[in-house]
């Protein structure tokens, strides 16, 4: 199964295949059509054709939109942005590019990187710093992003060597 990091490169190279498309749901349904194997999901194991759905790709296009891969013209089309674009170069190209596009958001939604790694600072046992914990020490009363979009950004900031990104492996 693929990762959101690797799923977002490959929808912006199935973006890139057109000048535009007609809308985010054009392109999510050419995306889920071709089968491709980035989007295919573990299921319950009795079958290998089990891909994500053309709403759950869907967002993950807005959230492209978001981080200035992609951009809206007038009339809903959709179209790779320079930035998206150049990003495809190479491996190292598109990591630099999430994490400028992933602290340029967080800036703009008035949550700065600084803000983030100072609530982690905070954050002591028997907590521990992981998305929800995070998220809910945030010195901010609304945070302008919801949870799941958060936990995505951190995620992504972590593929491309933005944070550090800790993982135990625990047995029961």
């Amino acid at each position: 199964m693929a990762t959101t990091f690797i799923r977002i490169r490959t929808l912006l190279s199935q973006a890139r295949r057109q000048p535009s498309w007609e809308s985010i749901n054009e392109l999510a349904t050419d995306v889920r059509r071709r089968r491709l194997v980035a989007f295919r999901l573990r299921g319950d194991g009795s079958s290998i054709d089990h891909y994500m759905s053309i709403r759950s790709i869907s967002r993950m296009i807005n959230l492209m939109r978001d981080l200035e891969l992609i951009r809206s013209l007038p009339g809903g089309l959709i179209q790779v942005t320079p930035k998206g674009a150049n990003s495809l170069s190479s491996e190292d190209a598109f990591a630099r590019q999430i994490r400028s596009s992933v602290k340029s958001l967080l800036q703009k939604k008035q949550l700065p990187l600084s803000t983030i790694t100072q609530t982690i600072l905070g954050i002591t046992l028997p907590d521990v710093p992981n998305p929800e914990t995070i998220y809910e020490a945030l010195p901010v009363a609304n945070p302008p992003i919801d949870r799941e979009t958060f936990r995505k950004l951190l995620y992504l900031l972590a593929c491309s060597d933005g944070i550090e990104r800790s993982i135990k492996v625990l047995y029961t």
